[in-house]
C-alpha cells in the first residue's frame, strides 16, 4: 500500500455489533530506515460503490507493527448481522506498507480491491471484531428465530403424524417397555384410553408419518385439480390440534408423557430421556449453526431442489411445466422433500433458497430421531436408543455431510424409512388380522416413502423381504402374507396415480434400462457406481467395527428383529452389487446411496451392543451415571467435528456476491437474456454448473446455459443441443478461443447474450480449466457491464 492509493476488501459480518477490523500489516525496508509521520485510515462503507463512510478509524503510521495484526476500532454497528460491507485502507503521508493477503478461494463473500477496483485473485488477510453486548443480543435474536423454526417444524412435521398415530391406535411396543397406544376392550369403551408415551419414540414415529403425509396431500388434491397453496401447510396441523382437543374434551384420551414424569432429584440428570434430549439439543445446534451464513443450499443438488421448490410455490402445488426454468412439460421426480419445504416456506415466508436449507436441516434432525424407535425395539433398553441417536447425530459424518451435497430428497426418505420398517414389522408380528386403521396408517407411510425417494423405497421393500426371510413359517405364513397383501394394496392404490404419471417422463425408461443391464455391458459406468472410496468417509472405522460386532452378536444371540436387520443389510449390498450373484441391474441401486445411509444400521446395531454392555455393569446403581458421563463426553467432544464437516468454500455455488450480481442483472439486463456459464461434464454426458451462474434463473430471473439436471429425468436435451453446448464449452472454457467465428455462430444458435463468471470461478467440484475473464476483457467483441468482487458479467456485442 503506497501513499495516494487504497487497498480494500468486501465482506459479510457474521454477527451483530461489528466494531473493528484487524489487518495483517508489516513495515517495508524503506520504512525501517526512516521516521514515519503519516496516518493510516480505514473507511467502512456499505458497498464498494458507496460514496459515504459509515465509520472510520485511524492511527499514526509510526505505530505500524514490524509484522502482525493491527486493530482498527470504530463505532459499533449494532445491526451488522449478515450485512455486506466494504472497507478501504489509505495512507496519508508516510511510506509504503505491506498488507497481508490470501488466495481468492479461501473466502466466499467478497474480494480484495485496489484503488476501488476489484482485484479478485486474492483476499486481504483480515479478522473482524464485534462489540460483546451487541454480539450476544444478535445471537439471542438468532436463537429466537431458530426456536420459531422449531415450533413451525413441530406444527408441520410432528403434530399431524401424532394425531394420525393416536387415531390409528397402533400398538407396536411391549407394554412393559414403552406403550404407544392401548385400545380399551369392548366392555370398557366408555373409559378413557390411557396412553403412556415415551416422548422421543413418539416424535420419531410422528415425524415419519407427517413427512409421508404431505406428498400424498399434494398428489391427491392435484388429481381433482386443486392446488391449495398455504392450505397445505395450515390444514394438517390445525386438524391435528382440533382432533386432540376433541379427544381431551370427550375425556376419551389421557396422555402421560414419560419425559415429564421424571422426578427432580439428584438422579434426574442420569435419566435416559434427559440425556437423549441433551444430545438432541446438541444435534439441533450443530445443524442450525452451520447454515446461518449460507446464501442457499449447496452443490448441484441444492440448486436443483430449490428450483423444484420454487415451482411448487409458483404453482401452489404440483406442476407439469418447468417454465420459466426449462421448456420441459412433465414432472415425475420424487417430491417428498419439496412438499415439506413448500409448506415450511409458506408458513415462514422464507425465499425458496432459504426454505430449502432450513427444511433440509430440520429433516436432518428428524432423520436421526426417527432411528430411536427401532433402536429401542431391538435393544429393549432406552440407553440403546440414546446411544443410537448419539452415533448418528454426532459421532459419524453422515447424515450431517448431506448438507454439503444438498442431498435432501434421500434424507426425506430416510425420515420415513425407519418408521415404515418398525411399524410394519410390529404389525406383522401380531400374527392376527389387522384392522382397517392399522392398514391405512401403514399404507400412508409406504406411499409417502415411495413419493419421497424411489431408491429409499427399494431399501424399504428389501426390509420387508428380510422380515419374510426371518419370520415366515408354516404356522404364520397365512396371516402374515394376507396382512402384507392388504398393506401393499393400500399403499399401491395411494401411489398408483403417481406411478402412472411416472411413465410420462424418462425416469422409468432409465430405471428399466439399468435393471436389465449387466455390468459387462457398461463397465465404465458400473465401476463408477461400485467405487466408493475410503469407507471412513461415511463412518469412522470404529463405528463400522461396532456395527459388524453388533450384527454378529444379534445372529449369535438369535435376536429376531436384530437378525432381520442383519439380513436387510446383506440384501442392500446384494441389490447394489447384483453381479456378485450374476444378476442384472448393476446401476439401479448405487453403493454410494447405501454407504451414505449406513449410519442407520450402524446406529441400530451400535445402540444394541451398547445396551447389552450396559446391562453387564455392576453394581446397578452406578450404571446410569457411567453411561451418562460417557455419552455426554462423546457428544460434546464430537459436536465441533460435525460442525467442521460443512465446507462452503468447497461446496457452495451461491455466494453473497452472486446474489448481489443477480439483483443487478435483474434490473439492468433484458428479461430474455441468456447467460453462458461455467460448467462441467457429469454422469457421462450431462452438463452441470460449477459456480453461482447456475443459480441465475433464481437469483436474477434470467436463463442460464445449463438447465437443472433433474429435467433430464423428464425429457433429455436434444442430442444436437448437447453437442453444441459441449463444443461451445470446449472453445470458450477449455481452449479460450473467445473470438473464434464458430463461437459466435454457436452462441447465436443458443441465443446466448451474456457471459457470467461467478464468485467461485467455476471451481465447485471441478479442477479443470474455467472461463477466463481476462480473455473477454481483451476482446473487442464483449463488453464488461458488471464487475464486483470476483463476479464478472460480459455482454456479447451484436
Amino acid at each position: 500500500l503506497k501513499p495516494g492509493s487504497t487497498i480494500g476488501q468486501t465482506f459479510v459480518a457474521n454477527f451483530a455489533g461489528l466494531n473493528g477490523v484487524e489487518l495483517a500489516l508489516s513495515q517495508t525496508k524503506e520504512q525501517d530506515n526512516q521516521t514515519a509521520t503519516g496516518v493510516l485510515t480505514l473507511h467502512l462503507r456499505t458497498s464498494p460503490t458507496a460514496k459515504e463512510d459509515i465509520a472510520t478509524a485511524s492511527f499514526p503510521f509510526s505505530q505500524v507493527p514490524k509484522s502482525g495484526f493491527y486493530r482498527f476500532i470504530f463505532t459499533p454497528q449494532k445491526d451488522s448481522l449478515q450485512k455486506y460491507y466494504y472497507f478501504s485502507l489509505e495512507v496519508q503521508g508516510g511510506f509504503p506498507i505491506e498488507v497481508g493477503r490470501a488466495p481468492r478461494e479461501v473466502y466466499l463473500d467478497g474480494s480484495s480491491y485496489r484503488n476501488e477496483n476489484p482485484y479478485d485473485e486474492s483476499q486481504l488477510t483480515f479478522l473482524l471484531d464485534y462489540e460483546p453486548k451487541s454480539l450476544v443480543n444478535g445471537l439471542l435474536i438468532q436463537g429466537v428465530q431458530w426456536l420459531w423454526y422449531l415450533i413451525i417444524g413441530f406444527f408441520l412435521f410432528i403434530l399431524p403424524g401424532f394425531a394420525i398415530l393416536l387415531w390409528s391406535k397402533v400398538k407396536i411396543f411391549d407394554t412393559k417397555n414403552v406403550l404407544i397406544s392401548e385400545t380399551s376392550d369392548k366392555q370398557n369403551e366408555s373409559k378413557p384410553t390411557n396412553i403412556l408415551i415415551n416422548t422421543i419414540i413418539v416424535i420419531g414415529l410422528s415425524a415419519g408419518i407427517s413427512v409421508a403425509l404431505y406428498p400424498l396431500l399434494f398428489l391427491l388434491t392435484d388429481l381433482v385439480g386443486l392446488h391449495l397453496g398455504k392450505a397445505y401447510a395450515w390444514t394438517p396441523g390445525i386438524a391435528a390440534i382440533i382432533y386432540l382437543l376433541f379427544l381431551t374434551y370427550k375425556k376419551k384420551l389421557v396422555l402421560s408423557f414419560s419425559s415429564f414424569k421424571i422426578k427432580l432429584s439428584p438422579s434426574f440428570i442420569f435419566h435416559p430421556e434427559v440425556v437423549a434430549f441433551f444430545v438432541i439439543v446438541l444435534i439441533v445446534f450443530s445443524r442450525f449453526w452451520v447454515i446461518r451464513n449460507l446464501e442457499g443450499a449447496m452443490w448441484g443438488d441444492g440448486y436443483q431442489h430449490t428450483v423444484v421448490l420454487q415451482l411448487f410455490l409458483n404453482n401452489h402445488g404440483l406442476f407439469n411445466s418447468w417454465l420459466p426454468f426449462s421448456n420441459v412439460d412433465t414432472f415425475t421426480y420424487h417430491f417428498g422433500f419439496h412438499s415439506a419445504a413448500a409448506v415450511f416456506a409458506w408458513l415462514t415466508g422464507l425465499k425458496a433458497r432459504f426454505a430449502t436449507l432450513w427444511t433440509g436441516q430440520l429433516l436432518n434432525i428428524l432423520a436421526i430421531i426417527a432411528i430411536y424407535p427401532m433402536a429401542i425395539r431391538i435393544s429393549k433398553n432406552r440407553w440403546g436408543g440414546v446411544f443410537a441417536i448419539t452415533i448418528a447425530g454426532l459421532l459419524t459424518p453422515m447424515p450431517m455431510f448431506y448438507t454439503n451435497w444438498g442431498r435432501y430428497t434421500q434424507l426425506a426418505g430416510q425420515v420415513i424409512l425407519p418408521i415404515a420398517l418398525v411399524v410394519t414389522w410390529g404389525l406383522l408380528d401380531k400374527n392376527r388380522k389387522l384392522n382397517w386403521r392399522e392398514i391405512i396408517i401403514t399404507g400412508i407411510i409406504w406411499a409417502g416413502l415411495g413419493l419421497s425417494h424411489y431408491r429409499v423405497l427399494i431399501f424399504g421393500v428389501l426390509g420387508i423381504l428380510a422380515y419374510l426371510i426371518t419370520h415366515l413359517s408354516w404356522k404364520t405364513w397365512k396371516p402374515l402374507l394376507v396382512n402384507l397383501a392388504k398393506i401393499s394394496f393400500t399403499s399401491g392404490i395411494l401411489f398408483l396415480p403417481w406411478f402412472i404419471r411416472v411413465f410420462s417422463g424418462n425416469i422409468m425408461h432409465l430405471f428399466s434400462a439399468q435393471l436389465i443391464k449387466l455390468p459387462s455391458q457398461n463397465p465404465t459406468l458400473a465401476q463408477s457406481y461400485i467405487n466408493i472410496g475410503q469407507i471412513d468417509t461415511y463412518l469412522p472405522y470404529w463405528v463400522w467395527l461396532l456395527m459388524f460386532i453388533g450384527i454378529g452378536t444379534a445372529l449369535w444371540q438369535r435376536k429376531r428383529w436384530a437378525a432381520t436387520l442383519a439380513v436387510w443389510v446383506l440384501l442392500l449390498f446384494i441389490a447394489a452389487n447384483p453381479a456378485w450373484i450374476n444378476l442384472p441391474g448393476t446401476n439401479s441401486l448405487s453403493n454410494f446411496a447405501i454407504f451414505i445411509a449406513a449410519y442407520i444400521p450402524a446406529a441400530w446395531f451400535g445402540g444394541m451392543l451398547f445396551a447389552d454392555i450396559a446391562l453387564t455393569i455392576k453394581p446397578k446403581w452406578i450404571v446410569n451415571p457411567i453411561i451418562t458421563l460417557l455419552i455426554l463426553v462423546l457428544a460434546i467432544y464430537n459436536a465441533p467435528n460435525r460442525i467442521r464437516e460443512i465446507q462452503p468454500t468447497q461446496y457452495a455455488m451461491l455466494t453473497r456476491p452472486d446474489v448481489l450480481a443477480g439483483e443487478w442483472i435483474q434490473i439492468n439486463t433484458p428479461p430474455d437474456s441468456v447467460f453462458w456459464i461455467n460448467s462441467l461434464t457429469a454422469f457421462v454426458n450431462a452438463r452441470v454448473g460449477a459456480d453461482g451462474g447456475w443459480w441465475l434463473p433464481l437469483s436474477a430471473n434470467r436463463l442460464a446455459s445449463v438447465h437443472p439436471l433433474n429435467t433430464d429425468f423428464e425429457q433429455p436435451l436434444p442430442q444436437t443441443q448437447k453437442e453444441m453446448d459441449s463444443r461451445l464449452a470446449e472453445l470458450l472454457q477449455i481452449q479460450g478461443q473467445v473470438d473464434a467465428p464458430e463461437v459466435f455462430e454457436l452462441m447465436n444458435q443458443r441465443n446466448i447474450t451474456h457471459i457470467y463468471i461467478g464468485q467461485q470461478h467455476g471451481t465447485v467440484n471441478y479442477n479443470g480449466t474455467t472461463l477466463n475473464p481476462a480473455l473477454f476483457v481483451q476482446s473487442n467483441k464483449y463488453h464488461l457491464i458488471y464487475h464486483q468482487d470476483a463476479v464478472w458479467v460480459f455482454e456479447v456485442k451484436p
